[in-house]
């Protein structure tokens, strides 16, 4: 157990007594493999040199040791396993040794014997100690991609252990579960994140070496701030967002009226979808992809429109006593308003209107006129496929005369 206060830089350990044990060693690993250490010969000590904002790991670890023996000159430590592995120390008159290369997860008979140089003396009473549990193995990764949560399974040992299972990444709170079983599930984790997770089995006084640390990448980030902006003359929607983090390519998707669907996968955060039918209103989303991970949820919907359709069946009405032409169309699917544009080479006439009819005063005589019907919706005009051409009288002088009559071309001096 290691409490530890806001701001302090040191830690008191504590922890069960281990039975033969003589003296401990705590030792504390961060998360980038610092190591800081404190021993004892009782159920505690302090650990000092705490760096802020690092995750550290706390063991503690059992000496052999015995009280010293009349007459003897040096001693010998022995540990025997379980499956006949035989490890032994020779301090010399240090009452205290530590048996190194012990197999992970076996039970162990402890001894001691003394010598005053000439005779060994028997054997201690015997010391049953198991060691660290093994490395768990065959660790196995699963992420909920709806959720983001990580279930982290591995083989069952043949020992009833406790595990602890820890994931850390940069710029997250480190994430932790424990159980008796062989899974745990860890939640949630942060979106667009690269977790390094690994598992530890502890028993009843040891904690084991974690196992081999395998990289998660969490979800990606949805992606942000999409928009959608129409090229009017040609109705393509340029649609745009911000990256989120944790994606390699995005998916952007276009959809629309009659079951209309359209993707765009990218590297970049544009994508274009062109020659779209006008007047529609699509709804535009984007989801981040990963090939390491799993596709995030889809953005927020914006909705977008393409430019009105074409007025069709433009007409024209010159009216020669008055000198007004009348330009007539048929309405066009998402008009507001339409302007008409009559020009020649040296001169021009305009008019606006909400309806399907418009009135040219200021037409001079002996010119060819093309005449344009747009249609707009406020942010887009038709194009200048509304159109027909008119040539009037051959002066240059206000029109006169009687009649009037719809034309595409008017010989000249018809009029005027």
């Amino acid at each position: 157990m290691a409490p530890r206060t806001c701001g302090q830089t040191f830690v008191h350990v504590s922890w069960k007594a281990s039975r033969g044990a003589l003296r401990y060693r705590a030792a504390a690993v961060d998360d980038v493999g610092n190591r800081l250490t404190c021993s004892s010969n009782e159920t505690s000590c302090v650990l000092e040199g705490l760096v802020c904002s690092r995750v550290y790991s706390v063991g503690v670890s059992a000496m052999l040791g015995w009280s010293g023996s009349p007459n003897a000159a040096s001693y010998a430590g022995r540990a025997l396993g379980a499956d006949g592995h035989n490890v032994t120390c020779d301090p010399g008159t240090e009452l205290g040794c530590r048996l190194h290369g012990l197999h992970c997860g076996t039970t162990y008979t402890f001894t001691v014997s003394a010598s005053d140089g000439d005779c060994r003396s028997p054997d201690s009473e015997p010391v049953v100690q198991s060691t660290a549990p093994c490395a768990v193995e065959r660790v196995t990764n699963s992420l909920n991609c709806t959720t983001n949560t990580l279930t982290v399974s591995w083989a069952p040992g043949s020992t009833p252990l406790n595990h602890s299972v820890t994931a850390l990444a940069a710029g997250a709170a480190a994430l932790r579960c424990s159980t008796e079983a062989s899974s745990c599930t860890l939640t949630p984790l942060r979106c667009g994140r690269s977790y390094n997770v690994t598992v530890n089995a502890i028993s009843g006084t040891c904690e084991g070496r974690g196992s081999d640390t395998a990289i998660v990448h969490s979800v990606p980030c949805v992606p942000e701030g999409v928009r959608g902006a129409v090229e009017c003359s040609t109705n393509t929607v340029m649609a745009s967002w911000d990256a989120g983090g944790g994606e390699e390519s995005y998916i952007s998707r276009l959809e629309g009226a009659g079951g209309f669907s359209s993707s765009c996968p990218t590297a970049n955060t544009s994508c274009l979808f062109p020659g779209l039918r006008c007047a529609q209103t699509f709804t535009l989303s984007v989801t981040a992809t990963s090939t390491s991970s799993c596709d995030s949820a889809g953005s927020a919907e914006i909705s977008t429109r393409t430019a009105p359709c074409d007025p069709t069946d433009v007409a024209l009405a010159l009216h020669c006593a008055s000198g007004v032409a009348t330009v007539t169309w048929g309405a066009a699917a998402g008009a507001k308003h339409y302007s008409v544009l009559a020009e020649s080479a040296g001169h021009a006439d305009h008019c606006r209107t909400n309806g399907t009819s418009c009135e040219l005063s200021r037409l001079l005589c002996g010119e060819r006129y093309a005449v344009s019907v747009l249609a707009g919706d406020g942010s887009c005009n038709s194009s200048v496929l509304g159109q027909t051409n008119v040539t009037t009288g051959g002066e240059r002088h206000a029109l006169g005369g009687g009649g009037a009559f719809v034309v595409s071309v008017l010989p000249p001096n018809h009029c005027c």
